[in-house]
């Protein structure tokens, strides 16, 4: 109950401490955050991490992708070479490959 108390407590300061934005508020805010001990700094830090965390994981998942369609890409040139070479014809006209930005998937 106490924790919960002091939750509110530090909820209803932080609250009062945006609300006046005198120098001497701001730098008491500024104390207030390097806390420790501050619920929201930590609830702050914690999602902070997961959302490196999340950033690090697609960053890996698009260089993986990207990996993947060069290979492809190589197969198809290697191919499109063997059939210059070895037969007539040659069924592949051209090999273009594109990677969607990432603004596109949000």
């Amino acid at each position: 109950m106490k924790n919960k108390d002091s939750s509110l407590n530090s909820k209803k300061y932080m609250e009062s401490l945006i609300a006046d934005t005198t120098d001497s508020q701001i730098h008491d805010l500024s104390s207030e955050v390097i806390s420790m001990n501050n619920p929201v700094v930590n609830t702050m830090r914690n999602h902070t991490k997961e959302i490196l965390s999340f950033m690090i994981e697609f960053k890996e998942l698009m260089m993986m992708y990207k990996c993947a369609i060069k290979e492809i890409k190589t197969k198809f040139e290697i191919l499109d070479t063997e059939f210059k070479i070895r037969y007539q014809r040659n069924p592949i006209n051209f090999i273009k490959t594109r990677l969607k930005s990432t603004t596109k998937y949000y």
